[in-house]
């Protein structure tokens, strides 16, 4: 049988085969614990989980901010449509980036 418990600010969740009161290792914190159930602990690694997905589609949108910053630098109208359409393929790749991290944002909310 498995335990959960979530710390009082609701932003960890504990699983142990134990229940913390007889657990030695985490007796002197068990004040800081609620008893919480396992789709708390699965809604807590979803989370995680999608954090570590925004992080990684914000890295990868980092790698590609210069094509953004080129044609936000460009003056001349031919010059913003011929690189709009040279970079056509990044620009739907970022667009598509954004739209999952505001996606997973909305998740953690």
């Amino acid at each position: 049988m498995k335990y959960y418990y979530k710390s009082k600010k609701g932003n960890k969740v504990l699983c142990l085969d134990h229940p913390i009161e007889q657990d030695s290792r985490y007796s002197h914190c068990s004040h800081s614990f609620l008893i919480a159930n396992e789709s708390d602990y699965q809604r807590y690694v979803a989370q995680k989980e999608a954090r570590i997905e925004i992080a990684h589609l914000k890295k990868e949108l980092a790698t590609t901010d210069w094509v953004v910053i080129k044609i936000s630098e460009s003056t001349d109208e031919s010059e913003i449509l011929s690189l709009r359409s040279k970079y056509e393929e990044i620009i739907s790749e970022r667009r598509a980036k954004r739209a999952r991290i505001n996606e997973l944002e909305e998740t953690l909310n």
